[in-house]
């Protein structure tokens, strides 16, 4: 959609908003409001400018789609064909539009409604994992077994050379989790706190 913005509007919107610079701006050698016109639109025009062409792209193309009756399905894609001072400003908006959709005859359509079949296990695994999830945590004296939660530091090697990423500190394990290496956990069986073992 092309839309066209009388070059009267964009300039009367500029002026306006220059003259509202003018009263606040500073320039050194001259009392703040007192600078010329032109000094102001040399140091600020381009960008009241860009502004300006934002407020009325906004604007003008809420005005466009609402007169012509159209439902914008997202944010446009604006494309400026002209920009020059004292010219109409013309863009082109591209955007998607809702489809209309008729009035659908549905008083001849069955709908079935499923009907899902909780089993034993299915109750059970739902409680399973909310027990996993509420699962806390407590120091106990025993050695270590599938199950509990160690916290270790370690170091791996190969040929007696640590490589990156083979260690860590404060580290959390959970024992028949199988998150680590093949044979790291089950060495870890029997362990109490303090042990070392390689």
């Amino acid at each position: 959609m092309t839309v066209s913005v009388p070059s009267a509007q964009v300039e009367k919107e500029f002026s306006t908003r220059i003259q509202r610079l003018l009263r606040t701006a500073k320039f050194p050698g001259f009392r703040p409001g007192k600078a010329p016109l032109k000094l102001v639109e040399a140091q600020y025009g381009g960008k009241v400018m860009q502004e300006v062409m934002g407020d009325v792209i906004q604007a003008s193309f809420y005005e466009a789609v609402t007169g012509k009756g159209l439902k914008p399905a997202g944010g446009p894609s604006i494309e400026p064909k002209t920009a020059e001072r004292g010219r109409d400003f013309e863009y082109v908006a591209v955007f998607e539009v809702y489809p209309e959709i008729s009035r659908l005859e549905i008083s001849g359509i069955k709908i079935e409604r499923p009907v899902v079949q909780v089993t034993e296990a299915d109750v059970d695994r739902t409680l399973e994992s909310l027990r996993k999830q509420r699962l806390t945590w407590a120091p106990v004296a025993r050695a270590a077994q599938s199950g509990d939660q160690l916290t270790l530091d370690f170091e791996g090697s190969m040929g007696g050379t640590p490589f990156e990423g083979g260690a860590a500190k404060d580290f959390n394990l959970v024992l028949g989790s199988h998150s680590l290496v093949d044979g790291f956990e089950e060495g870890l069986i029997g362990a109490r706190a303090g042990d070392q073992r390689t």
